[in-house]
């Protein structure tokens, strides 16, 4: 679908970098896109975009960040609930049909067959 399409898009664009960073025999990282723009002052189109990029990355960790704690905290309170429901489960299966207490384990004596 449309997440596909814009994938292959990025895809296209990142691989067109890396071929423009080789020609100059500089690394595919930042670094070597900084010393690029560096060599090309001329092209303020490409520092612009560069710079958007960098500012979106930002903005995307910090969402990536709020997201894992959303999660953490989220899976914490399920663990919680689980665990009272399991407790509330066990609490239950010490009493029978008639209401009264069952004894704790199972039926008989250790050593026995």
């Amino acid at each position: 679908g449309e997440k596909s399409g814009v994938f292959a898009r990025l895809a296209g664009l990142g691989e067109a970098r890396n071929q423009a960073l080789a020609a100059e025999s500089l690394p595919p990282d930042r670094p070597g896109v900084e010393a690029w723009l560096g060599r090309h002052p001329e092209l303020s189109g490409p520092r612009k975009t560069w710079q958007d990029l960098l500012k979106l990355t930002l903005k995307a960790r910090e969402l990536n960040q709020v997201n894992g704690n959303l999660i953490s905290t989220r899976l914490a309170n399920n663990q919680q609930a689980l665990t009272t429901l399991l407790s509330a489960a066990n609490q239950a299966a010490l009493y029978g049909p008639d209401g009264q207490a069952r004894p704790i384990g199972g039926g008989r004596s250790l050593g026995s067959v």
